[in-house]
């Protein structure tokens, strides 16, 4: 009976991150590669002497681990680069599958190292007061509240003003700053049921069409498409929380249906955006060139 070819994958490979960039172990590419340990260590060295000093201090690491026997033995950590010099010379099918196999690996670490830069920076650029301060605490619901009375205000025909001032009249206080610990549960009740799910006061009232009811409930479906929401039944939440049924929503107006259809848009974004589609969709936009 023939033997099953064991499949590599990214996965089986370990990079490590020195001074902000993921590195192969040359120990780690000698196994891959089925060479000796001593051989790689000596192409290596061979690369250093004929590349300039310059590229081998960025490109190549001199290190050391510990061995079987617990002794210190030398080894390199090898950037992309250095890494693509390195087994250029590596030949047969098992070597070339193993080169795409690290760029692979190289590709995930680059990208997510690029995640956590940009989310260290959003982090550095949003000011915000110490932690541990009730007046910090008090500065934080206020500005939540804002960002649900901006969104209010993008899915109605009403100021930020006035949407301020329902707001306040709802809580019982007289400006946002006067809110407590509760409100801002109490604000996203609101503020959800009454832009949302319910008509609003004043508009004519014209029947949703049969395409606003088959997007909303496509909208509800494929937010369950996601591995972070699998798990969870969103058409039962929506259902037993907020009374979501097919008779609802062939009962609900236009002006219903569309901000009901924005509502769940932001919730499909949402899962989405936890998901590896997005980052594929973002892998994209990034390789493509600027200009």
């Amino acid at each position: 009976m023939p033997r099953k070819k064991k499949s590599i994958t990214a996965q089986s490979i370990e990079l490590v991150v020195e001074c902000h960039k993921p590195m192969a172990s040359s120990t780690q590419i000698a196994k891959h590669f089925k060479k000796q340990h001593k051989d790689v260590l000596r192409s290596i060295q061979s690369l250093i002497t004929d590349l300039p000093s310059e590229f081998n201090g960025r490109n190549f690491a001199p290190v050391n681990y510990i061995d079987s026997k617990g002794e210190s033995r030398p080894q390199y950590l090898l950037t992309r680069d250095a890494f693509s010099l390195l087994v250029m010379g590596f030949t047969g099918s098992k070597a070339l599958t193993w080169k795409i196999s690290y760029i692979e690996a190289f590709n995930r670490m680059e990208a997510a190292l690029l995640s956590n830069q940009a989310n260290s920076q959003i982090k550095d650029n949003i000011k915000m007061p110490p932690r541990d301060d009730e007046v910090t605490s008090q500065e934080r619901r206020v500005k939540c509240l804002h960002a649900l009375i901006a969104l209010w205000v993008s899915l109605e025909n009403i100021t930020l003003e006035m949407a301020e001032k329902v707001l306040c009249l709802h809580l019982g206080i007289k400006r946002l700053e006067d809110c407590s610990e509760d409100s801002l549960d109490r604000a996203w009740s609101f503020v959800f049921h009454a832009p949302f799910l319910h008509e609003t006061a004043g508009n004519v009232r014209e029947k949703a069409t049969e395409e606003q009811s088959q997007c909303i409930f496509r909208l509800v479906e494929g937010c369950t498409q996601f591995i972070a929401s699998r798990n969870i039944n969103v058409s039962g939440v929506l259902h037993e929380t907020f009374g979501l049924t097919q008779e609802y929503v062939d009962n609900m107006s236009k002006h219903g249906a569309n901000k009901l259809i924005a509502a769940l848009a932001g919730l499909f974004f949402r899962c989405w955006g936890q998901s590896e589609y997005m980052s594929h969709i973002f892998n994209k936009f990034e390789s493509k060139p600027q200009g």
